[in-house]
């Protein structure tokens, strides 16, 4: 940052978009990267409920580093969503560990209602330099934000975990912590490679004279298909119960035609959780 001073960082959404280098983005089940026209890339990778990000910054022998700037990387957390529908969002940050923590209410993509997310969020990589809290404007009492300042990393790389949860903080560094204990981003990576191999393994194709492009869209298509209903089972803030908990059921009404025949021939294990789920959903709220 210039003259080393974080009040010339840029936090505000607007300010600090950077843009993507065209070509960088590369997706694949349970991965995804991205790399900005500041050289800086991004990798994530997932388990149910906590990512794993690692972020490269330029090497100083890369020729890429700007030389009038001190490298001492940062990275902030923005509590806003996409839909910029944050309500009585709050961050702490533990100095002495680097941990950030919080919640907020949040308008949902599709349907009624709000709904609350908690997060925990843990550094690997470097050693803290500085962390803090941001807010976009002098007239807002509380924060929109925090950063972190690590000193120069290694292998100038450093990982974030940032587990989540629905029913408290504690429970979302519970998941960060029991999910992914170790910071072993290529072993994660692998890990949910190997789970997406196995669920896409009941289909096999007989690929003769179809195009590559052809196949990609077959496999993709297939790929969303699973993604939604999403299994939330142990994360129900509504009401106690054993049975299994999904969520995410967008447009129900054409999605039986499709999705869920699709998924009874597919993951038959996974579309019965799902018709218990609809079943205590009724129990519970009166109506499917």
């Amino acid at each position: 940052m210039l003259n080393d001073s974080i009040s010339n960082c840029f936090f505000n959404r607007n300010e600090r978009a950077t843009p993507r280098l065209n070509g960088t983005v590369m997706a694949h089940p349970g991965y995804f990267s991205i790399t900005l026209d500041n050289s800086i890339k991004a990798e994530m990778t997932v388990t149910n409920h906590t990512a794993l990000y690692r972020f490269s910054f330029p090497s100083k022998d890369s020729g890429l580093q700007n030389a009038s700037l001190p490298y001492y990387p940062l990275i902030s957390v923005d509590l806003a969503d996409l839909q910029n529908s944050l309500a009585h969002g709050r961050i702490a940050v533990d100095n002495s560990t680097g941990r950030f923590s919080g919640s907020g209410t949040f308008n949902p993509a599709f349907g009624v209602g709000t709904y609350n997310l908690s997060f925990c969020i843990d550094f690997s990589g470097s050693s803290l330099r500085n962390t803090g809290l941001w807010k976009n404007s002098p007239y807002v009492v509380l924060p929109d934000g925090a950063w972190a300042q690590f000193l120069p990393p290694a292998n100038d790389q450093i990982l974030v975990r940032v587990g989540i949860s629905f029913m408290s903080i504690s429970k979302a560094c519970q998941n960060a912590e029991s999910e992914i204990p170790i910071f072993d981003f290529e072993g994660l990576r692998s890990a949910a490679r190997e789970i997406w191999k196995e669920k896409l393994s009941v289909i096999q194709i007989d690929a003769k004279d179809i195009s590559i492009d052809m196949q990609k869209l077959f496999w993709s298509g297939v790929y969303r298909s699973m993604i939604s209903p999403q299994d939330y089972s142990g994360e129900n803030p509504l009401w106690n119960s054993s049975e299994p908990y999904y969520d995410s059921y967008f447009c129900i009404w054409d999605t039986f035609r499709t999705t869920h025949p699709l998924l009874t021939l597919l993951d038959p294990e996974s579309q019965t959780r799902m018709v218990r789920s609809l079943i205590d959903i009724f129990r519970f709220e009166g109506a499917l």
